[in-house]
């Protein structure tokens, strides 16, 4: 059959949005059948004039009862059953059933029926065993292979069934059946009741795992309304994704609790344990049932196998046969892309004209109800395509060939240039070899290459469109084909070209199916490459990783999990200098390389983390620490990505080189690295909060109404002054293609709505960055700056690299070390080149986190972690002393252990929240106090990271504070007379700034960078700041302004926590 466009071809299945198709006659009614068929859900689709079933039970009694409610339930003649899958209890004794209807028949896909075939007598005899002689039939009504993949009940032609098959679930030959008209899809074993185990025996390896679950995925691409389930306990709740939902969680815990291990590491007894306390409370089998399968050690209950059976709903067994056929397990899922609407319509045109001619052709269903005439179900085989398989003359496709090679090629270097070029010309030199793989893949190629060529340059009867609809009229075979490299190439390529749309849905339903061929092909691991030469084995790692940059790209614009797993990828990242050059870029003059795609697939890899941190619905990533963490860690990768394209592929310089291929391609590049930066600052277009948030400021301002400076997220500045390199690169690009500004628009506007704020309109709000040396804004109403400049992020003369800053020999030890500004100035002193940094806390990961950040900054500095309690004095005691023993001396001792309570008023407060408070910001403040002076150093210093809350006044921009402003008052006070009773011993206390870290949940309010207080810091232990011993200051106020104050502020109560107007 032909496929005229992707389009086509997924809204045949329902992948994407087409036109609703109703009809109010057809509807779907469920029967559970307890007992002996384990709760299986048969389903009978009514349709205007007749009926079918599917799934019939294991029992005579079960077949019975539901065929007596077939009876109640519909008047309609019952035309056929179907059958999902080989297990007995879907088939067993549907003949008793079957008994009761003369006239249906009966059906099952074509592996199904070969496997019951095949096992029929002896499940009867095993099963009799179990259940007694009377409850099973004596034998089975075999059902009829079918190979057509949809069909319609009469009076109903306008709303196809059709058939997903084969796909895995607890099988490997699962048939869904998906009814687009009324958006429901009846899923068989693939989906289980979300009150029910799971039955696990046909996912003994990770492929089959990950098969059932791209099965899970397909459902998911599908969008019904309702999912009707294999099992269940009750049909009252069935809905679109509960029982998904429960089956892949139930999927994933199985992989991660026994495959992660292996299975022989357990006996069946812990595995229902660990599940049984895993999912609670869920439907095991009758205890006789269940005794069979526990006890049952030779033919098991489903295709049989020599390891005992583990149940109550869990089992396990060995085929070989079925494990090693994985590569077609994976492919078996792009079966639903078989038939197009049209082609059905089409059908069905055909059908009626039958009809009408009285035509004696015989049909895959009939009814012999006399009364209501023939039925007859529509069906669309997999019959050969009759295509001419042209191409243009073989001189023009070897231009544009060529042309794909020099431009898409060269950066992501799809394909082996030779080979590429050998395949091209045997096409046309060996007409007899021809086949579709390799014309879909030449189309392919001629259609990336058209898509950089202009259009004034482009023969008149050739364009991206022509060659793509060409290469999409044989996906199918590409598909069901055997599947190839060249096949993985010509699909990866479709995404390319796809992804570049209005619309993802396309891309997005292709490339978890490039991705599976892509894993039948083992290109994701280094197993199975050993027959291969170095050259082969290059091009499937390059395809392999082109794939996953494409995932992950649809990823991140699509808000959808990426497909491919980061752990299951056991292949080397690509060279950063391979010999063939593929993926380089140089400057014209040769004096400067920048490796493109390498650099390509480390931005993949970050827009993955990206994912999983902020977008993702994984209970961790809801955690207020973590979600530092993460927000800080990924901002980290960012800026070291960043900082590896040397300076001549900047943003700038690619604006400048005036190359309208290197500007293109950088400025898709820019963008997705610009799109991970503003997810995590969830400053982007399409982000429902902060789009209302700066229209209110903005709606304020033009109205003239009393403003505060905007909460700004962290590493908003760098954001804000990528946005402006970003736009002008943009800007320079004098060709964008459609395709360009769909993959860059969204990214372009939410740049220029960051910047806009900061244009004439705002300018007198300040709200963006500053040029350097000028007045940022101060971010609350009643605060005041010290010096004439205010600071929300780093500058110059504080850089920890600056030389009068550098801390060679001296030994820092930091509390609270593990995140935010405790891992920001371990970082800082680090770049300074201090000797040795020991940070304290109580999480050990994050210790371990913040470790392995330290050590980046500067190898050469000697990093260690102790965790430890500043609220018991023995514990920080001891992990001082650790230290100490390990490092030596204390020369600098950064006090930042701390804790912001829950907001509320005085009155009603909780007491023991209060406590908490005081127990973290002042107990202990006054631990570290004592456990600190036996261990210092000669001229040691101490910085303690308190609060200007402390001395503030109350203000309604900060409301219900008090606890933490009561506590950050007396540790001031309490440091204040430990600087005086300990004057060899140099104090200073600092207001960090106001900063979204892991003390502060709401990762929005955050006017300054962490770093800039981690920078102060630095500065405050250096000669340069003797004048501050026991004082306060912000780390906002400019460090060269209060050097020029030195003298008078050290010979003066400035800068000390005094009563106002008393100088005492």
């Amino acid at each position: 059959m032909r496929l005229t466009s992707i389009v086509l071809a997924l809204q045949s299945v329902g992948l994407i949005s087409a036109r609703a198709i109703s009809h109010p006659g057809l509807r779907v009614e469920t029967f559970i059948n307890h007992g002996s068929s384990f709760d299986m859900v048969s389903s009978l689709i009514i349709g205007s004039q007749a009926a079918v079933l599917i799934d019939l039970p294991m029992a005579i009694e079960g077949a019975e009862a539901l065929a007596d409610w077939v009876r109640n339930t519909t008047d309609k003649p019952l035309v056929a059953a179907f059958t999902t899958h080989f297990h007995p209890d879907h088939y067993l004794s549907g003949g008793a059933l079957l008994s009761r209807f003369p006239e249906a028949k009966y059906y099952a896909n074509s592996k199904a029926a070969a496997e019951i075939k095949k096992e029929a007598a002896h499940k009867v005899k095993l099963m009799k065993g179990v259940l007694g002689e009377k409850s099973i039939v004596n034998k089975v009504h075999l059902p009829t292979p079918y190979d057509f993949s949809f069909f319609t009940l009469p009076g109903d032609e306008a709303t196809p069934i059709h058939f997903l098959n084969p796909l895995t679930g607890d099988t490997v030959d699962e048939t869904l059946f998906w009814i687009p008209s009324t958006k429901t899809l009846i899923a068989g074993d693939s989906v289980y009741g979300h009150d029910m185990h799971l039955w696990l025996a046909d996912s003994l390896t990770k492929a089959l795992t990950e098969s059932w679950l791209s099965t899970l995925d397909l459902i998911d691409y599908l969008k019904p309304d309702v999912v009707i389930p294999g099992h269940s306990l009750s049909n009252k709740k069935f809905g679109c994704s509960i029982d998904v939902d429960h089956t892949r969680s139930y999927l994933r815990y199985w992989q991660k609790e026994i495959e992660a291990n292996g299975l022989d590491h357990f006996t069946p007894q812990a595995i229902f344990n660990k599940f049984n306390k895993q999912f609670p409370g869920l439907l095991n089998l009758n205890s006789s049932t269940s005794a069979f399968l526990l006890n049952s050690t030779a033919e098991q209950f489903g295709r049989g196998g020599t390891r005992q059976v583990h149940y109550i709903n869990l089992a396990a067994y060995t085929d070989v046969d079925t494990l090693d056929g994985t590569a077609a397990a994976l492919q078996s899922q792009v079966q639903s892309l078989e038939t197009s609407l049209d082609e059905a319509q089409q059908r069905i045109k055909e059908l009626e004209e039958r009809l009408t001619q009285k035509s004696s052709l015989q049909n895959p269903l009939q009814s012999l109800q006399p009364q209501l005439g023939e039925y007859d179900v529509s069906y669309s085989g997999r019959a050969s395509l009759d295509l001419g398989l042209e191409l243009p003359p073989q001189h023009e496709a070897l231009s544009g060939v060529n042309k794909f090679l020099a431009t898409f090629n060269t950066i992501l270097p799809l394909f082996h240039p030779q080979r590429l070029l050998s395949r091209v010309n045997s096409w046309y030199e060996r007409p007899h070899q021809r086949d579709t793989s390799t014309w879909a893949a030449i189309n392919v190629v001629l259609s990336l290459a058209y898509r950089h060529i202009p259009d004034e340059e482009k023969p008149p009867n050739y364009s991206t469109l022509h060659f793509m609809n060409k290469a999409q009229s044989v996906l199918n075979d590409i598909m069901l084909g055997d599947s190839s490299l060249l096949d993985v190439q010509t699909i990866v390529g479709m995404v390319v070209l796809l992804q570049a749309t209005s619309d993802l849905k396309p891309a997005s339903a292709l490339i978890p199916i490039a991705l599976r061929l892509a894993h039948g092909l083992q290109l994701h691991s280094r197993s199975n490459s050993d027959h291969l030469s170095a050259s082969e084995t290059l091009e499937r790692d390059r395809v392999l990783w082109i794939a996953y940059i494409l995932d992950r790209d649809i990823s991140m614009r699509t808000k959808l999990p990426p497909i491919q797993s980061q752990n299951d990828v056991s292949i080397d990242w690509p060279s950063a200098t391979p010999t063939d050059g593929a993926g380089m870029l140089y400057t014209a003059d040769n004096s400067s390389s920048f490796n493109f795609f390498l650099s390509r697939v480390q931005l993949a890899h970050i827009q993955g983390e990206v994912y999983e941190a902020m977008l993702s619905k994984s209970p961790t990533a809801s955690d207020a620490y973590v979600r530092f963490d993460n927000v800080t860690r990924i901002h980290q990768m960012l800026d070291d990505w960043l900082a590896r394209i040397p300076s001549e592929f900047s943003p700038s310089a690619i604006t400048q080189s005036g190359n309208a291929n290197l500007q293109r391609a950088f400025g898709v590049l820019y963008s997705s690295h610009l799109t991970c930066r503003s997810v995590v600052c969830k400053a982007h277009a399409m982000e429902a909060q902060w789009i209302p948030s700066l229209q209110d400021f903005g709606r304020k301002a033009v109205e003239q109404e009393a403003v505060t400076a905007p909460r700004l997220p962290v590493g908003w500045h760098k954001l804000v002054h990528e946005s402006r390199e970003y736009i002008e690169l943009f800007i320079a690009i004098n060709r964008k293609d459609p395709a360009f500004i769909w993959m860059t628009a969204c990214t372009y506007i939410s740049a220029a709505e960051r910047i806009f704020p900061d244009s004439s309109l705002f300018t007198t709000f300040h709200f963006l960055p500053f040029p350097p040396n000028t007045m940022a804004p101060l971010p609350l109403p009643g605060f005041a700056s010290f010096t004439k400049s205010w600071h929300a992020e780093p500058y110059p003369f504080i850089s920890p690299t600056r030389p009068e800053l550098s801390a060679p020999g001296k030994n820092v030890v930091i509390t609270g070390g593990g995140t935010g500004i405790g891992q920001a100035t371990g970082i800082a002193f680090a770049q300074a080149g201090a000797k040795s940094i020991a940070i304290v806390g109580r999480r050990v990961e994050c210790l371990e986190t913040s470790l392995k950040a330290i050590q980046a900054a500067n190898p050469s500095t000697q990093v260690l972690f102790e965790t430890g309690d500043v609220t018991k004095l023995e514990s920080i005691s001891t992990a001082l002393k650790n230290i100490v023993d390990k490092l030596g001396k204390i020369d600098i001792f950064i006090a930042n252990a701390g804790m912001l309570p829950k907001a509320g008023p005085v009155y009603g407060y909780d007491e023991a929240q209060l406590r908490q408070g005081l127990e973290i910001n002042v107990i202990g403040v006054f631990n570290s106090l004592q456990a600190f002076p036996p261990l210092a150093s000669p001229g040691a210093k101490v910085i303690y990271v308190g609060s200007g809350i402390g001395h503030w006044a109350p203000m309604a921009e900060v409301p219900g504070v008090f606890g933490y402003a009561a506590a950050k008052a007396a540790a001031l006070k309490m440091v204040d007379y430990f600087a005086f009773e300990n004057p060899k011993i140099h104090v200073v206390s600092i207001q960090p700034g106001i900063i979204a870290t892991g003390i502060n949940p709401d990762l929005s309010v955050g006017f300054d960078t962490v770093e800039l207080p981690a920078h102060f810091i630095v500065w405050l232990a250096s000669e340069e700041a003797e004048f501050l011993r026991s004082k306060f200051v912000w780390a906002n106020w400019d460090a060269q302004e209060l050097l020029t104050r030195a003298k008078e502020i050290k010979s003066t109560m400035l800068l000390r926590i005094t009563l106002n107007g008393v100088d005492m």
